[in-house]
């Protein structure tokens, strides 16, 4: 069952790419229109998206239990980044691309890929964990990671802090604390808005795959070694931190499973709006989303045996 969902969601991201490929070597698609649609993806579609993913929950989760998820989600990205920052430095990359290849070994593709195979895995309140999870990843991409993926000596303006994407990562968990309840319409809205984000993202990575020659795109090995550390040694990582303080099975299962998750589709977003290596980024993210249709059926019988 979890591996069919699994093929599945592979299937549409490919079927999607594809189209944004084919779209590029037609002249529909252009370098230009790529930087003005991921401006529409990071400051309204992907925010939207991370407001909603607090919408459906039902409650039954107290305040410490938000900040506990909180906790081990940041403590799972801090184990993430010192895999992150030891990668590009075994792999031998060229010093300009250290930051992409950190980025693509610290965050992964949760939301599209992650919510569906935690939830055939463990149900539904697996998905809402996933969300929170994902709040610190929304934070800290688009502020640590833009920094690794930016030129050499950028600094971050106090404004940038603030991005819309950050600003959403901080509103939702308070959102589903709040008294009130929240007109269902902001979230439907949300919703709506959200749901344009991965086929948008998708089409411009197979935008970026389309400006190379095709051969190009499947003879890097450095790729194909940062796909395996994101893919295996990460999950594996977690689990031997987490299994120290985590006694539950949920929490703990659900922050290694999306630790097997590829490399988020937001490395190529990112590499357009602050001038990071786009090309690289999407090759990757493509091999570690074809790779993990083998790798995260091994992760999930390493966590269940």
């Amino acid at each position: 069952m979890e591996y069919t969902i699994l093929l599945k969601q592979i299937i549409i991201l490919f079927i999607i790419a594809a189209l944004g490929f084919f779209a590029y070597r037609r002249g529909m698609m252009t370098e230009a229109g790529n930087k003005s649609v991921s401006k529409i993806i990071l400051y309204i579609t992907l925010p939207a998206m991370i407001i909603a993913s607090v919408a459906d929950v039902s409650p039954g989760f107290s305040s410490l239990d938000i900040l506990f998820f909180l906790f081990v989600s940041f403590i799972s990205y801090g184990v993430l980044g010192l895999i992150a920052f030891v990668v590009p430095r075994i792999i031998r990359s060229n010093k300009a691309d250290y930051g992409v290849y950190e980025f693509l070994t610290m965050f992964g593709n949760v939301g599209f890929m992650g919510f569906p195979v935690l939830s055939a895995v463990f149900g539904s309140q697996a998905v809402f964990l996933a969300a929170i999870f994902n709040l610190p990843m929304n934070l800290l991409s688009f502020t640590i990671g833009v920094l690794m993926l930016a030129p050499k000596g950028t600094k971050l303006q106090a404004k940038e802090l603030f991005t819309p994407a950050v600003t959403a990562s901080v509103i939702a968990p308070l959102l589903y604390l709040a008294p009130i309840e929240i007109p269902a319409v902001i979230y439907e809205g949300c919703s709506v808005l959200g749901g344009a984000t991965v086929p948008l993202a998708m089409m411009m990575i197979g935008s970026a795959i389309g400006s190379l020659p095709f051969k190009d795109i499947w003879n890097m090995p450095r790729i194909y070694i940062v796909a395996a550390v994101k893919l295996l040694v990460c999950p594996v990582a977690l689990w031997f931190v987490l299994r120290w303080f985590v006694s539950d099975p949920l929490v703990l299962g659900t922050a290694v499973i999306l630790g097997a998750m590829p490399s988020a589709t937001n490395t190529t977003l990112l590499c357009i709006e602050y001038n990071g290596n786009e090309q690289l980024a999407s090759r990757s993210v493509c091999i570690s989303t074809m790779l993990s249709a083998v790798t995260i059926p091994l992760v999930l019988f390493f966590y269940f045996h």
